[in-house]
């Protein structure tokens, strides 16, 4: 049987060991120098024992900018001469290799990320009581908000993985710029829409002025369209966006390896 058209958990476990032994180390060292920064940081805002939301604004900072970051770089290699062959040659199926690379940068980011900062939180905690007898306690991620916040990054994290795929250089700013400029084509394309929809359910008299009446009874139709349109929004983000960038991404490595 063809190892490159097949599917094996082993050969993904594999794959998943083989990139955890070639980055661990630079891992380490990054998340040890931004630890160093967040405990000067940290104790200078307990200087006034006011904490605020430095461990929630510092975590989702890290979760996303971090993981977006990485997920941007997860498949530079198949871009550059020098280490693409590597990648080509590994043996496993185009499958597997997408799915280990997505799973490292997307649950595994998650998961490291987390227990590291539940870990700096602990350092820091004792360093903060031993310094000011006060801190801000240790980092729980189990909050609904936060859990909350993990998912957005699980579902924006496939965009970021699509960018690293296709595009050959710079995969981060010409992902962010591409998703700015589709932000603002979505919201001009909806402001046109809705000015024809309102240009129908709100008559103008020739003049700047209204007929208010007629407006105020349409706005229940009106209403309604744009709450059925924000539920389906809402499910199409979480439920379609991810699966549907993951499928353009495979799509497109197989492109890229042939």
């Amino acid at each position: 049987m063809n190892w490159k058209n097949t599917f094996d958990w082993k050969r993904l476990i594999h794959l998943i060991k083989n990139e955890i032994v070639g980055a661990y180390r630079s891992l380490l060292v990054t998340a040890g120098a931004v630890a160093g920064i967040l405990l000067v940081i940290y104790l200078l805002q307990m200087t006034g024992h006011n904490p605020g939301d430095f461990l929630q604004v510092w975590y989702f900072l890290i979760l996303f900018v971090g993981g977006f970051l990485v997920s941007s770089k997860i498949f530079s290699p198949i871009h550059d001469r020098r280490q693409n062959y590597i990648y080509l040659t590994l043996p496993a199926s185009n499958t597997e290799k997408f799915v280990s690379k997505l799973l490292l940068s997307s649950i595994g980011w998650v998961i490291g990320a987390t227990v590291c900062y539940v870990l700096f939180s602990i350092v820091a905690m004792a360093v903060s009581q031993l310094i000011w007898e006060d801190s801000m306690g240790i980092f729980s991620p189990f909050r609904a908000d936060y859990l909350t916040g993990i998912a957005a990054y699980l579902v924006l994290q496939s965009i970021f993985v699509f960018g690293s795929v296709y595009f050959k250089k710079n995969a981060l700013a010409k992902t962010v710029g591409s998703m700015f400029l589709f932000g603002l084509s979505l919201a001009l394309l909806s402001g046109l829409f809705a000015r024809i929809i309102f240009a129908k359910f709100i008559p103008w008299n020739g003049s700047w002025n209204v007929n208010f009446d007629n407006c105020f009874y349409q706005f229940a139709n009106i209403k309604t369209f744009f709450e059925v349109f924000a539920e389906v929004m809402k499910y199409s983000f979480w439920i379609l966006l991810a699966p549907y960038f993951w499928i353009l991404s495979l799509i497109r490595l197989k492109e890229t390896e042939v």
